[in-house]
């Protein structure tokens, strides 16, 4: 009995080989810039854990990525014209206006707010100036050195700002040493340091003295906290502006805000923040 054998001389068709592309340096923003043949395509970054790609033009992509390399991919792949283009979010559109006090991508709860505040009063000790909102305990936050200040502008320097993280300067298990113990390249030297910062240290004031009557007690702090809550809920950007302006704008009696805020929520009153 014989058999007729066939030979398939066609090899197996290589999968195509996916774009090279080039991820740049960290920004003060805490992106990678991603090239593609010497051309930004756009860039990554980090948030909580995952990580996201924007177009250069602006555009999330809505997919969530384990690390920047598989952020960086998707960026590159969209040069592919057999790649269909990304679909819009579905979420609702965040509201922004509040944007300098708490991240557009944080929600106004609670937590997120008592967190910002205490975070916002230790900065005020630090000599750090934040620049953007607060973005959590372990996400870029981009602020600017008032330690070395003066000692720039002597020696027509500009400011210092970039992208710090906030569980960093607050310290690691409890020490409440901030880190790293040389702030930037450039500042002061570490040994100067105390005396830069009792500069800004000095003499917290108890009662808020602003405009605005920041909140100082547990009882103001609750009531305040009640209605932002239900601007945040019902999607009220005028009146959540001017609420985080009270909760999280610049106040010489920070922290007794902080603290104020602590109590009211039922938490001790020590300025740690998750």
């Amino acid at each position: 009995m014989s058999a007729l054998i066939t030979l398939d001389h066609n090899e197996p068709s290589a999968a195509p080989a996916e774009p090279a592309y080039t991820l740049g340096d960290v920004d003060a923003l805490g992106r990678y810039p991603v090239h593609l043949n010497g051309e930004l395509l756009g860039y990554v970054s980090r948030w909580h854990g995952t990580w996201s790609a924007v177009t250069r033009t602006g555009l999330t992509l809505p997919e969530r990525h384990p690390d920047r390399d598989a952020a960086a991919r998707s960026l590159a792949q969209l040069t592919d014209p057999h790649t269909p283009a990304p679909a819009a979010p579905s979420t609702p559109q965040r509201l922004t206006a509040h944007a300098h006090l708490l991240d557009p991508a944080l929600s106004a709860t609670t937590r997120n707010i008592v967190s910002a505040a205490v975070a916002l009063a230790r900065l005020d000790e630090l000599a750090w100036l934040p620049l953007a909102g607060y973005p959590g305990a372990d996400n870029r936050w981009l602020l600017r050195c008032l330690a070395c200040n003066e000692f720039r502008a002597l020696n027509d320097l500009s400011p210092w700002d970039g992208a710090r993280f906030w569980s960093h300067l607050r310290g690691r298990n409890g020490d409440n040493i901030p880190r790293p113990l040389i702030r930037h390249e450039g500042c002061l030297p570490v040994s100067e340091h105390a005396d830069a910062l009792k500069v800004f240290a000095r003499a917290p004031k108890p009662v808020c003295p602003c405009p605005e009557s920041h909140p100082t007690s547990p009882q103001a702090a609750r009531a305040l906290l009640t209605t932002t809550g239900a601007a945040w809920r019902q999607r009220d950007p005028d009146a959540l502006t001017a609420l985080l302006t009270r909760l999280l704008g610049p106040c010489p009696a920070s922290r007794a805000r902080a603290t104020a805020l602590l109590t009211a929520t039922g938490k001790p009153p020590a300025l740690t923040a998750n």
